[in-house]
């Protein structure tokens, strides 16, 4: 964890634990500056306020349950109302108009993807490697191909909020969020465990179709990416994740 957080009357309040806090904190600010006054769907932390010489950042507290503390109690026909107006969420943030540098951005995305291809290639017999070298080149395609939009990227259940009615309140936590593709919302969704019948319902309600197999390339890079920090993780999670890039892989 690289911040302490606390609620201050009804604020949140972030105050560093490591260096890295300070240039984390810095870009939260920045996202939700961007989207401040723009979303009407939910509510998201606003009025964000950073001060650098302390390095403590705070913003508007975003009220209700956190959806991953509801979910079990949940009957479907909630799970799919929940889904529905994440869609419109989803819809209304990527609609907010931003100046990005669209090669830079693509520039990023694959450097990240290669830190974590030397890091899971250790690991890799020939014919799995192969594949992930493909892979590679389609997705320096696809990125090139496809429209880029301004993204939460991190859509877990511990994101969510929900009211005392079971609707959904809010979405938290946009220090994930940046310019990229509006697939990658759907595949964020699936890296930490996300409700199927919420994701089904997303997917049938956003305003644009993703094929399966895109899904699953995107996922696979998703996971290959975010072996770069294993060198953090414990033996055990390791080869989980391991293992599932490697069960995606079979199926390709």
């Amino acid at each position: 964890m690289l911040s302490i957080a606390f609620l201050e009357g009804n604020r949140v309040v972030l105050m560093p634990k490591q260096n890295e806090s300070f240039s984390k904190f810095t870009k939260i600010k920045e996202n939700l500056d961007l989207i401040d006054g723009k979303i009407k769907t939910v509510k998201v932390p606003s009025k964000a306020k950073y001060n650098s010489s302390e390095g403590i950042l705070s913003y508007d507290f975003v009220p209700g349950t956190n959806l991953k503390d509801r979910i079990d109690y949940l009957t479907v026909k909630e799970k799919e109302c929940i889904g529905r107006d994440l869609a419109k969420f989803l819809v209304e943030l990527h609609g907010i108009i931003i100046n990005y540098d669209k090669k830079s951005a693509i520039e990023l995305h694959i450097e990240k993807f290669k830190r974590g291809l030397v890091a899971v290639s250790r690991y890799l017999v020939d014919s799995e490697q192969k594949k992930l070298d493909s892979v590679a080149r389609w997705y320096q395609q696809y990125l090139e191909g496809n429209d880029f939009c301004f993204t939460h990227s991190d859509l877990h259940l511990g994101n969510i909020v929900v009211d005392d009615n079971n609707k959904l309140a809010g979405v938290i936590d946009f220090g994930n969020a940046g310019y990229h593709l509006p697939e990658m919302e759907f595949v964020s969704m699936q890296y930490i465990y996300f409700d199927e019948v919420i994701f089904k319902s997303v997917r049938e309600n956003y305003i644009k179709k993703f094929a399966d197999k895109d899904l699953m390339l995107l996922t696979l890079v998703h996971r290959v990416r975010h072996y770069k920090h294993s060198e953090f993780w414990e033996e055990d999670y390791k080869f989980n994740r391991l293992g599932r890039i490697r069960g995606i892989l079979e199926n390709i």
